[in-house]
């Protein structure tokens, strides 16, 4: 924002606005002096303003300022909030007398009703142009004129076309309350950099609205250069909640940052009520704790219900429950048995309120022969280390006696194995070291009164006892055109338990052995069509049952390579000429193990092969020690281990 001062005036009176530019023009009228007392400048007195866009010489008329000439013209400009402002101030009877006053004893006569922003405009001291809109760029002239002077831009200001920002975040420093009043007070640290607003607004949350709305606007207090505050103080009414919170706002309009939030509610801490009218009955199955229902206030949070076996002592909490509750049922409960029962509302956290005092009342729970105990739940089962370890969900009785637990092969034989138990599991080792098989468990629980439950719902589990199986005499393999057939001695005849077979290869030389089959074999025969001809294969065997339990393994069995397909040369070789010579190639072999290929060539009038090169069949060879013009025939080996094998059929090409 750029400014360009008159010899009258050092101060900025331009603010702009989300509503348009605010314009304070109360610097620039002349102000006579008389008798010590600033009056108001004469009606004739009047500034003229102008507007030009940046950078642009030509300007056009906004408005002109003065005071008002006459009580009619005052009352008119300044409307009925704004007259009924000036007669309060002044004690007077009418517009007549008001103006009269303002004229004979001057501006001190208003006192704070100047900086009114209604008095400030209708006085001629304030003027907002809507016609500006953010982000234009304009300057303002100003010119003082009356009946026997008139002065040329007297003043000049331009604007960027921005709106100003207030950064600094009011925080809560004081709050207190008396019978019909609240009163709070925020501040904050301004930075140099940073202008301060006028005004701040108060926000405030009434009880049946959604949305906090403007309630009331106050003036903002500097203590120091840097630091600031706003209080409020508003009536309010008894036990209601209170909302509030602040932000700052210039004569344009500019709001600043949400301040902290108050939420307090406003009580007399002397009228709090509390548990009146505690009584415990005897219903079914549980104790009915009752009382006269809380007066809906918003300081009540919850009641908290407090519980003993004996009076006086030993108490813990039973519930918490919302202050709308004026009854509580209490389930745990044993027949027989007394209980004593502490009940109180419980407050927010209220400055100079000491928590509520206890309630006490006490119960006695009949005791019901004819009630059974429910059935147990939640029953589980796991194998563990040899051990079956059962554990259930703990019944909602108190007057429980014991748990039974129940085992058997099926359904149809479960019998009782242990009981009573007075805890939540149990551990079951009673059955045979060597038994293997599933094993289904269910309990029942009695009470003190002899009564027995229902039996739970069933749970199985399966035991799997380690095992010594037969394990296969030997293997016998022999090659066969679809691959190596092997067979194996049937232990199947001999252990009815044993369920199949599980066959393991490697290839001889290595240490592990790889599984053949996912799945058990079932006949002591296979047939290995996955094998590689040149390889030496080692086979083994074991017995498996239907537990997964396997025999050790059978002595292996080994399978040599078939040398003569192994060393078998390509089935067909491919010549073509290429710049570099001639290249012969064949087809890629799925595994080359040890062999390599010998390449043999003559020119067509010898009657010999000469051997030119040995390579791996991986990739194809180029033969560049050739001649033009020269009829060439290619043969090719294979060779392992220096065992080489014949030659492949004769290939033609000429270079």
């Amino acid at each position: 924002m750029n400014v360009a001062f008159g010899q009258e005036t050092k101060q900025q009176i331009l603010l702009p606005g989300p509503n348009g530019v605010h314009i304070s023009t109360q610097n620039l009228f002349d102000y006579p002096v008389l008798k010590e007392k600033r009056h108001f400048p004469s009606p004739d007195q009047k500034i003229i303003i102008w507007k030009s866009d940046a950078g642009k010489k030509k300007m056009q008329k906004v408005t002109e300022l003065s005071f008002p000439g006459s009580p009619k013209e005052m009352q008119k400009k300044l409307g009925e909030k704004g007259s009924s402002i000036i007669l309060k101030k002044l004690n007077a009877n009418n517009m007549d007398e008001a103006y009269s006053l303002i004229k004979q004893h001057g501006v001190d006569t208003l006192g704070l009703a100047i900086i009114s922003p209604i008095v400030q405009e209708a006085f001629g001291l304030t003027y907002v142009d809507s016609s500006w809109e953010v982000g234009q760029k304009v300057s303002y002239h100003f010119d003082r004129v009356s009946s026997n002077k008139a002065e040329k831009d007297i003043y000049s200001e331009s604007l960027n076309g921005k709106l100003p920002q207030y950064t600094s975040k009011y925080k809560l420093l004081q709050y207190w309350s008396a019978d019909s009043i609240a009163f709070t007070r925020w501040g904050a640290k301004v930075p140099s950099s940073e202008s301060t607003p006028l005004y701040a607004q108060l926000y405030t949350l009434e009880a049946s609205k959604k949305e906090f709305s403007v309630a009331d606007l106050t003036y903002i207090n500097r203590t120091d250069t840097d630091s600031t505050y706003v209080s409020f103080s508003k009536p309010i009414k008894p036990n209601s909640r209170i909302a509030w919170y602040i932000r700052t706002i210039d004569a344009a309009g500019n709001l600043g940052k949400p301040s902290d939030t108050l939420y307090a509610i406003h009580f007399n801490k002397n009228k709090i009520a509390p548990i009146e009218n505690l009584k415990v009955r005897d219903t079914l199955n549980s104790l009915l704790v009752t009382w006269k229902p809380l007066p809906s206030k918003a300081y009540y949070t919850a009641i908290q219900i407090l519980k003993s076996r004996k009076l006086g002592e030993d108490y813990v909490v039973l519930d918490t429950i919302a202050p709308s509750k004026s009854s509580f049922m209490d389930k745990q409960v044993i027949p027989g048995s007394s209980y004593f029962y502490k009940v109180r509302p419980l407050l927010f956290d209220l400055p100079g309120v000491e928590p509520m005092v206890f309630t006490e009342a006490s119960g006695y729970k009949e005791v019901s022969e004819e009630l059974a105990p429910s059935t147990p739940q939640g029953l589980q089962a796991v194998n563990k280390e040899g051990k079956i370890t059962l554990s259930w969900l703990p019944n909602p009785e108190l007057n429980i006696f014991g748990y039974y637990v129940l085992r058997g092969t099926s359904l149809n034989n479960m019998k009782v194995i242990n009981g009573p138990i007075k805890s939540h599991h149990y551990i079951d080792s009673t059955f045979s070291k060597s038994y293997s098989g599933q094993y289904t468990y269910a309990l029942q629980v009695l009470n003190n009164g002899q009564k027995m439950s229902d039996t739970s719902k069933v749970v199985s589990v399966s035991i799997r006892q380690a095992t010594v199986l037969l394990s296969p005499g030997g293997v016998q393999a022999r090659r066969v055109p679809e691959g190596i057939h092997l067979e194996w001695e049937n232990t199947r005849i001999k252990d009815n338990s044993i369920v199949g077979y599980i066959l393991y290869r490697r290839e001889k030389g290595e240490a592990t052995y790889q599984l053949l089959s996912n799945k058990p074999i079932s006949l002591p025969a296979f047939l290995d069509s996955n094998t590689i001809s040149g390889k030496n294969y080692e086979y083994a065997v074991s017995s498996i049952d239907a537990w997964g339990n396997q025999s050790i393994l059978s002595p292996f069995v080994s399978v040599s390579a078939d040398s003569d397909s192994y060393l078998k040369p390509p089935s067909s070789i491919s010549l073509r000429n290429l710049s570099s010579g001639i290249e012969v190639s064949w087809p890629k072999p799925y595994d080359a193990g040890t062999r390599e290929y010998v390449i043999y060539r003559s020119a067509i009038k010898s009657n010999s092969f000469d051997k030119i090169a040995t390579v791996n069949p991986a990739s194809p060879y180029v033969d560049k020690n050739v001649q033009e013009n020269t009829l060439y025939k290619y043969a090719i080996s294979v060779k392992s281990n220096n065992k080489e094998g014949s030659k492949s059929s004769e290939q033609l090409i000429r270079r």
